[in-house]
């Protein structure tokens, strides 16, 4: 289940594409039309075909696209709940720190891999509703309900603003942004990433699940869907997704009480141009 790449038609007499690499085993793949499939098209296209890869310790280079392994990862969860945070600014925030009340969802953050520019380099955006700005996240402690975030003098914010992880691009309810630009150029137009989850609590359904997104408005045709197999289990799924403003969105699926998230990003792409 964890392989399926899903090709969603988002409405009615809608149409969509997905791109994606897909392991060819004797020379063939396996295609299914959905249950709901009473009268579709489908057109299946090869851009291009890998013999093997070998990813290196430099930079190779493939036409336009990059295999250049970003060492580290880019997030880490670990038995992490529903997504996304939000509540309302206690204290006095300074420019680095903000303290929190009212908050729900806090469990997204139940272990939460700090930000360190090395071996986790990237970070979760957070909003604030009330000014209309945001600040990215480098440290979360939910014993203190104290936040972290990059420097940022000046942005107005006090106690009594709302504060959410809701992206404020991608409005779908539950998918939260994270920011990649400090390994991901701002010519970078996509990056291959790794997805790798798996399940710490063995309460199985279907909805147990990350979502990967453009950072832009919803579509669910460019949905990419890391499914956990089953109770206790674990899996990865490896997809492009394209890169806008240095950034991805991320949602845990709706019955993800207690499971772990890492992303990986493995090659970059500035510009392709299919011939």
């Amino acid at each position: 289940m964890g392989k399926v790449v899903i090709c969603q038609i988002p409405g009615a007499h809608a149409a969509t594409t997905v791109s994606a690499p897909i392991p060819i085993y004797d020379q063939m793949i396996t295609v299914k039309f959905g249950d709901g499939c009473e009268s579709i098209n489908f057109q299946l296209t090869v851009v291009g075909t890998v013999e093997h890869v070998d990813i290196p310790p430099t930079p190779v280079t493939l036409t336009d696209l990059t295999l250049e392994p970003k060492i580290g990862v880019a997030s880490q969860f670990v038995a992490s709940g529903n997504s996304p945070f939000s509540g309302n600014i206690t204290g006095s925030p300074t420019a680095t720190s903000v303290s929190y009340t009212n908050d729900t969802n806090e469990n997204m953050f139940a272990i939460f891999f700090n930000y360190n520019g090395s071996s986790v380099w990237g970070r979760p955006v957070l909003h604030n509703l009330t000014r209309g700005n945001s600040r990215y996240i480098t440290a979360f402690n939910t014993g203190t309900n104290t936040i972290t975030t990059t420097s940022s003098p000046g942005d107005g914010w006090t106690v009594g603003d709302s504060i959410t992880l809701q992206s404020q691009t991608n409005t779908q309810p539950g998918y939260f942004d994270i920011y990649l630009g400090t390994r991901i150029a701002p010519t970078d137009v996509g990056a291959y990433v790794v997805a790798a989850v798996s399940d710490v609590e063995g309460n199985y359904d279907h909805m147990r699940s990350i979502e990967l997104h453009p950072y832009e408005s919803y579509d669910m045709g460019k949905v990419v869907i890391c499914q956990i197999p089953g109770s206790y289990a674990a899996t990865t799924v490896s997809a492009p997704i394209p890169i806008n403003d240095q950034m991805i969105t991320v949602k845990f699926g709706d019955g993800s009480e207690s499971i772990n998230f890492q992303l990986t990003v493995v090659g970059t792409v500035e510009y392709v141009e299919i011939e």
